[in-house]
């Protein structure tokens, strides 16, 4: 899989899935600063309606946990994220070793300020919630997507991780099917998950993912050469609307 932001978020730093960028020299060799692992995990879930007459509202919860290595001496570094303009988070957190990191907000994104120690190393966690809106409602369609783009952080990345849950959708799609004409319910005979993704589930990129249970992931490791972009995205029938 190539390493890669949600759709207008590309910026001259490093971004990770669009949740965490680095403000550091160019060339490998003076960067001292090392990404050695990246999690990133993406929940889609299904809210019901806010007041009578509307649709439900998906939302999508990123979480993420980047393991950061200092190979020179101690250093303060910047931690830029940032978010769509029209589509702001609704809430988000972030931690350094499970300890509150402050974050501010500044201009469409949040800065943050990670210190780390002489050959020190440090986990940054990073919790968001954001809204998912319809690209193309005549046909019900929605979409999110993140632009991975990654350079600014001395290689490896020794392992990377994309998860994309859908049980959330999912459930709620089987609780709304019709079984046999008569309303919806959770013992109604709809798809199976593996025939959700391929009926309701319009679109995944990039391909090469593995799916199982409720999940479909990507797994790379030692990416020596992150400066690739690539878009996760996932579409699907907005049966909900």
């Amino acid at each position: 899989m190539a390493p890669g932001v949600l759709r207008g978020r590309a910026l001259p730093i490093l971004l990770v899935l669009g949740s965490l960028a680095a403000l550091l020299p160019a060339g490998s060799e003076a960067l001292p600063v090392q990404v050695v692992s990246v999690k990133t995990y993406y929940t889609l879930s299904l809210a019901g309606p806010a007041a009578p007459g509307q649709g439900s509202q998906p939302y999508v919860r990123y979480q993420a946990e980047c393991r950061y290595l200092n190979w020179g001496s101690s250093r303060w570094v910047q931690i830029y994220d940032p978010e769509l303009a029209s589509l702001p988070h609704v809430e988000y957190r972030a931690w350094v070793d499970r300890t509150s990191l402050p974050a501010q907000k500044f201009g469409n994104g949040y800065v943050m300020q990670l210190f780390l120690r002489d050959q020190g190393s440090a986990t940054v966690q990073v919790s968001s919630l954001q809204r998912v809106l319809p690209v193309d409602p005549a046909r019900k369609i929605d979409e999110f997507e993140d632009l991975i783009h990654w350079w600014g952080w001395r290689p490896p990345i020794e392992d990377f991780w994309i998860v994309v849950d859908l049980g959330g959708n999912y459930a709620a799609y089987r609780k709304q099917t019709p079984a046999f004409g008569f309303g919806g319910s959770p013992l109604a005979p709809s798809l199976s998950f593996r025939q959700f993704l391929s009926n309701r589930i319009v679109q995944i990129s990039p391909g090469g993912y593995q799916s199982g249970g409720n999940k479909i992931w990507w797994h790379a490791r030692n990416i020596w050469k992150p400066e690739v972009d690539s878009t996760l995205h996932v579409q699907w029938q907005a049966w909900y609307r």
